[in-house]
């Protein structure tokens, strides 16, 4: 059950809590279960297979389909980093790809901690 210490917490950790709740009606249960489902979502592995083979294609789609899933459950934190990165390798870059999947696997991993409580 996603308690007030959680919506707080989430808020307070770069989720917007009041944004993904209208988007579901209000219904505090509703958006409860998508962000467990966050939790095996596989974006962040497909990103990090692509990060590790260092390979453009394989990264503009892993982060475009975890920009997708963070923009629906209104993961600001990541998307704020990921956004950016979406773009660069769409042109087919991969500079700077581990860096950048650093910072978003930092928050990532804030954000499944929080979720984990509910």
């Amino acid at each position: 059950m996603i308690t007030p210490e959680i919506k707080q917490e989430l808020t307070e950790n770069g989720v917007n809590y009041a944004a993904l709740v209208k988007r579901f009606m209000n219904m505090d249960k509703m958006a409860e279960k998508f962000l467990l489902k966050f939790l095996t979502d596989k974006s962040m592995t497909m990103y990090k297979e692509a990060v590790e083979a260092n390979d453009a294609q394989a990264l503009f789609t892993a982060t475009h389909t975890l920009k997708g899933v963070c923009g629906n459950l209104c993961v600001d934190c990541i998307l704020d980093i990921i956004t950016p990165a979406v773009e660069e390798y769409r042109a087919g870059s991969t500079a700077g790809a581990a860096d950048v999947y650093e910072k978003v696997k930092a928050e990532y991993d804030k954000v499944c901690a929080i979720i984990k409580k509910i």
